[in-house]
């Protein structure tokens, strides 16, 4: 039985996952070209994984990334329920925005119990709440390393897009990209961030600005690259001698690469643009902004030669055991698979050592038993996405 402290839209998915579940095949094997989401779950012994889970929502409320998280959480319920036969009761407790701490009293303390912050900050919530809740949690899932609840051994997972800038960073700079120009958009607002932390592993950024709707790529790459101060450089020059001065556009030669943190449909209207002002000779980054959600399409013309990082299951890895006809890829369904997943794994054996491939990224427990999670980067060759490393 499922309980609910808020009604959420999750038959339709239940339906469709209960069709695909019991049609997963064994096959784990990963290609250079492709990355398959793997189930570290079909080697457990389930016998003594808790009866009960208790999902719970803290922080600001947002009902569209509850939704989501629940949509993939209810996914691997249902594909262990079909493959392994274990099907604990759900107690799903939305705890947001609350201002009575007496409200965080859960009536069943003794289940496993899944903490789940989808949203920046916790400067909101009770303090008192958050303090009674540390001692039940444990498992936290943070979209933001920001939040911390305060118990030191607590298994902690943050699935964060700042990480994935730090990842693509270091790779570009392991690759000799040092003469970078940064560009984000009203909604990431990262170019500060990114820029600091270029800083700090010894790149240098040329330039770093911001695109906006009313913004038209070309004005935007011709004041980056001072095409049009060339131009007025030749205008004055041929007013100054009175006669026409044949001049072709000095663009600059101090760039090796560009980061862009947009918009996945932003980015294809950039990259041809970029190709063009440069002659197809520069590196192009891309890190998608997450709040869009924008997918990968199979053929992606306008991408050819960026480097992308993102969650494997946007990056279009193989899922075979779920219908994706059905399922739309989203990274709040892939924050759910995963945290029901590490539950899991937790609860068996391999709790104090393990790595895998899930929807976020490769996740890994150290033998410390910290948590860690990498998404995965890409390059496009001939349109298609081929798998680089995590």
């Amino acid at each position: 039985m499922f309980y609910f402290k808020k009604n959420f839209s999750i038959l339709t998915t239940l339906l469709c996952l209960l069709s695909c579940a019991s049609n997963f095949s064994t096959s784990l094997e990963s290609t250079i070209d492709s990355v398959t989401i793997e189930k570290p779950g079909l080697k457990y012994n389930i016998k003594g994984f808790p009866d009960k889970l208790n999902i719970i929502f803290l922080g600001n409320e947002d009902n569209e990334k509850q939704r989501n998280v629940l949509n993939g959480i209810i996914s691997n319920y249902y594909f262990y329920k079909n493959t392994s036969d274990y099907a604990p009761e759900l107690r799903i407790v939305n705890l947001t925005n609350l201002e009575k701490p007496i409200k965080c009293k859960l009536e069943d303390t003794d289940s496993f119990s899944i903490v789940l912050i989808l949203d920046k900050s916790l400067t909101n919530f009770s303090t008192k709440c958050i303090k009674k809740l540390s001692g039940l949690i444990d498992l936290l899932v943070s979209t933001e390393t920001s939040n911390q609840i305060g118990r030191k051994n607590l298994k902690t997972i943050y699935i964060n897009r700042n990480d994935d800038i730090i990842n693509l960073l270091a790779y570009a700079n392991k690759n000799d990209r040092k003469n970078t120009l940064i560009i984000d958009d009203s909604i990431t607002k990262d170019r500060l961030f990114i820029e600091e932390y270029w800083k700090q592993i010894g790149g240098t950024t040329i330039k770093s600005t911001t695109i906006n709707e009313s913004t038209r790529n070309e004005d935007l790459l011709s004041e980056i690259l001072l095409i049009k101060e060339s131009n007025n450089r030749a205008r004055r020059l041929s007013r100054a001698i009175s006669l026409p001065v044949e001049h072709v556009p000095r663009r600059r030669a101090d760039i090796d690469s560009i980061l862009l943190s947009v918009d996945l449909l932003q980015a294809r209207t950039l990259k041809p643009a970029i190709d063009y002002n440069f002659a197809e000779s520069i590196e192009v980054y891309v890190i998608p902004n997450w709040e869009s959600e924008e997918i990968f399409y199979e053929l992606e013309r306008d991408l050819e030669d960026t480097l992308i990082i993102d969650m494997p299951f946007m990056l279009n890895a193989h899922v075979p055991f779920i219908d994706l006809e059905l399922v739309k890829r989203n990274r709040y369904f892939a924050i759910g698979n995963d945290a029901f997943e590490l539950a899991l794994l937790l609860n068996s054996k391999q709790k104090n050592k393990a790595e895998f491939i899930g929807m976020t990224g490769r996740i890994s427990i150290r033998p410390n038993g910290q948590l860690s999670r990498k998404s995965l980067k890409v390059k496009i060759i001939d349109g298609k996405l081929k798998s680089l490393s995590f």
